[in-house]
């Protein structure tokens, strides 16, 4: 099977997103198929990464510069020309991408070959905190986009039956997101006397929740809280138990997540306007042996688990659960999740699943 992974990638190498992608990528290579990787980009960074990765000789690059006025809509537009016609001429049986923003070029592409997308998250919602503008552009363009899909792979139940998307009456696939767990070993247990958690994260966005991680250190000064990815912009000098940490490589946030007992994932998905959720950093957690703390439920955990304290998905879930915060905390000291509790997590596992959906949907003989 052909496969070209077109993707509007701006986040940076070693970003969850980022990771994500590859990882994809080289399990469709594992399992013996053909594909290439398409990405758009105003970032050098992405460009020279990929350049140099294992991968670079099935990897083609477009870069468009920044800004979202007339000017550089225009030179975006050029770009995304330009991969259209990279992608035309490779004449791939699959074209898969993750949800974006509608441009004309995709028309062109969707007529061509089976065209798939993959819902991350509900747009509309996203968009709305993001960017005004780009909200107005997708609530104008959005249906344009979907229904020139054959098909969506949703990470969640909850995307799926959304009719902003279930309207398009489009075959669809539920499919989490994935973990090499082979890239990972489960850390040694910390016996200190300290009790220390993390939290990893990209940016500010309001659903992280990091205001209710603040609240959770004045109630446990003793316990020390490392906030990965999140620049100090919040006036709390009087919490020195709070450690703010810029975005950092792998090899660096380790070394903090050794020490950890236990992490910390997202908090405020209610303020996104959704209440399921499979967040790569949760997995990344888990791979580690890091027992987690989320306010949603993930759907790779629907039923619960032992090493997972799941909150309410509501604005008050850590105020009114901090006796449960702790007990959970402390049982958890000096131990870690065990891997054969969490292979079902491996994103090759993953991939299989989606090759399978891709079959099904050339099988339908349509495009």
């Amino acid at each position: 099977m052909k496969i070209a992974y077109y993707v509007h990638l701006n986040l940076k190498p070693g970003s969850g997103v980022y990771k994500k992608i590859l990882n994809q990528f080289n399990c469709w290579l594992e399992l013996r198929h053909d594909a290439r990787l398409f990405i758009i980009t105003r970032d050098e960074e992405v460009k020279n990464s990929l350049y140099s990765s294992n991968i670079r000789e099935k990897v083609e690059v477009v870069m468009y510069p920044d800004g979202f006025n007339f000017s550089s809509l225009v030179k975006r537009l050029k770009a995304l020309d330009e991969i259209k016609d990279r992608i035309l001429k490779w004449d791939p049986d699959i074209l898969y991408t993750r949800q974006d923003l509608y441009y004309p070029p995709i028309a062109i592409l969707a007529k061509k070959a089976r065209f798939i997308a993959e819902i991350n998250t509900y747009d509309l919602a996203e968009l709305w905190d993001y960017s005004k503008t780009q909200w107005l552009y997708s609530i104008l363009t959005r249906n344009k986009f979907l229904s020139f899909c054959s098909g969506f792979v949703f990470v969640t139940y909850e995307l799926s039956n959304k009719e902003a998307y279930k309207k398009f009456n489009k075959a669809y696939a539920v499919i989490p997101n994935g973990i090499k767990l082979d890239e990972f070993d489960t850390l040694p247990p910390n016996f200190s006397d300290d009790v220390n958690l993390v939290f990893l994260g990209q940016g500010s966005y309001p659903w992280y929740g990091v205001d209710k991680i603040l609240f959770l250190a004045k109630n446990f000064p003793k316990w020390n809280f490392h906030i990965i990815g999140f620049s100090n912009t919040i006036s709390e000098k009087d919490l020195k138990n709070v450690f703010f940490h810029n975005f950092l490589p792998r090899e660096k946030y380790e070394e903090i997540l050794k020490s950890a007992d236990c992490a910390i994932g997202t908090l405020a998905l209610h303020r996104n306007k959704m209440n399921e959720a499979c967040p790569l950093k949760t997995r990344e957690y888990l791979a580690f042996g890091l027992p987690v703390i989320i306010g949603y439920s993930d759907t790779d955990f629907l039923e619960g688990a032992d090493f997972i304290l799941t909150l309410p998905n509501n604005e008050n879930n850590v105020n009114k659960n901090l006796s449960e915060i702790e007990e959970f905390v402390l049982k958890w000291k000096g131990k870690r999740v065990p891997r054969d509790m969490i292979n079902h997590l491996d994103i090759c596992e993953k991939e299989k699943q989606r090759i399978s959906f891709f079959q099904s949907v050339i099988e339908r003989g349509h495009k």
